[in-house]
Parts: C-alpha cells; sequence; structure tokens
C-alpha cells in the first residue's frame, strides 16, 4: 500500500508533473511487463533496468495492477477535492505508457478517461481520445 498511497500524494501534490507521472507509471509498467514475462522491453528514455556492479538485474518485487491504481488512486481522487483536468492529465500519462508497454488499458480506465472528458466539457479531446 505504500505505493498506492505515494501515487495517491503525488496526484494531489500540485509540484508533481505529467511527466513525472510518465516516468512513474513507465517504472510500474516495465515492472508488470517484467512480472507478465512480456519479451521484450520495448526501449523507452527514462526508464531501465536497474542493476549493481557486479550483480544481475534486480526483478520487481512489487507489482501494481491496473485495478489497484483505478480504486486506490485514480476513482477516489475527484472526491478528494482533486481537479477534473489533473486527474484527466494524470489518466492520459497512464494510458500512453501502457500503449508504449503493448498493454491495453482496462475498460475502467477508459471510461473514467472518457467520463472527465465529457465533465469538463472537452469534447474534442474526447473525440481524439476514441479516434485514436
Amino acid at each position: 500500500p505504500h505505493l498506492l498511497s505515494h501515487l495517491k500524494q503525488c496526484l494531489t501534490d500540485k509540484s508533481v508533473t505529467f511527466q513525472d507521472f510518465s516516468l512513474m507509471f513507465g517504472e510500474l509498467m516495465l515492472s508488470y511487463h517484467l512480472h507478465q514475462g512480456q519479451g521484450e522491453i520495448p526501449n523507452i528514455t527514462g526508464v531501465g533496468l536497474m542493476t549493481l556492479p557486479g550483480r544481475s538485474l534486480i526483478q520487481p518485487a512489487v507489482v501494481l495492477d491496473q485495478s489497484e491504481l483505478y480504486t486506490a488512486v485514480l476513482a477516489p481522487a475527484e472526491k478528494e477535492g482533486v481537479s477534473l483536468v489533473r486527474i484527466q492529465g494524470v489518466l492520459v500519462e497512464l494510458v500512453l505508457t501502457l500503449g508504449m508497454y503493448k498493454l491495453t488499458a482496462r475498460q475502467f480506465i477508459l471510461e473514467l478517461l472518457m467520463n472527465l472528458a465529457v465533465k469538463t466539457g472537452q469534447f474534442y479531446q474526447l473525440h481524439q481520445f476514441i479516434q485514436y
């Protein structure tokens, strides 16, 4: 739960940028990718495997699923006073990061993204999300 609480804290901290979220999600998806044994690791700038001199690759010990991110961090954020535009931006970074790892965003993640676009009146962006 410590990692989830850290992500939740980052969501409320406006000094944490969307690029920071992209890097954090990149590390989480790398861990998930390795845990699932999904083949070759995509070459993504800023995200990498950690090795120590004289040792082999450090295997990830913690893996977070999309459902855990949704339930503990994203879904309760609106009720906790996080701006809808910020939640939407973080969701976009999550979906982009999932795509880089060739992982499909789960239905509840996409549904939340679409609902936020409607609530914030960003219909053109909603059209773009659906189209791409």
